[in-house]
């Protein structure tokens, strides 16, 4: 999703006004001014979630860029992730880290230390769906978002 904000600093239409864009979800902030062939400027580093799976269990590694619009990423930390299946409404499994404590690797189900589980409230969180596609997002000072297909025990 792409969030158009126009920001205040130039005087006239709206072809010479300048534009933000914030792309949420990947975490980058982007400012272009109207006139044409200028490239856009980006203002703030894009995370990513790297996932991985091995013997029915799905890892979530963290990355943020070294600088934005560099692409040259670097190992970061996530404060919360949650994770739901595509379609559906809502997280099936969701945490957050108390304060001062973050997690590089999130393994689905594992709760790292320091962090708290507030979906479901009350219980493990349901076995993913060998098959079924499912979202998961997470701080890493930026917001970040990846998409996996669950291969199950594969």
């Amino acid at each position: 999703m792409v969030l158009y904000i126009k920001c205040p600093g130039r005087r006239g239409g709206t072809a010479s006004s300048l534009v933000c864009t914030v792309i949420l979800l990947s975490g980058a902030v982007v400012c272009a001014s109207g006139g044409q062939g200028k490239q856009p400027v980006i203002t703030h580093p894009v995370g990513e979630i790297v996932v991985s799976q091995s013997g029915g269990r799905v890892a979530f590694e963290f990355y943020v860029e070294t600088a934005p619009g560099s692409r040259v990423m670097q190992p970061a930390s996530a404060s919360d992730l949650s994770v739901g299946r595509q379609g559906a409404a809502g997280s099936t499994w969701a945490i957050i880290g108390r304060t001062g404590y973050e997690a590089a690797r999130v393994v689905y189900g594992l709760l790292p230390e320091g962090f708290s589980q507030y979906l479901p409230e009350r219980s493990p969180p349901p076995p993913l769906e060998p098959g079924a596609t499912y979202s998961v997002f997470a701080n890493v000072g930026v917001y970040a978002r990846a998409t996996f297909t669950y291969r199950g025990d594969q």
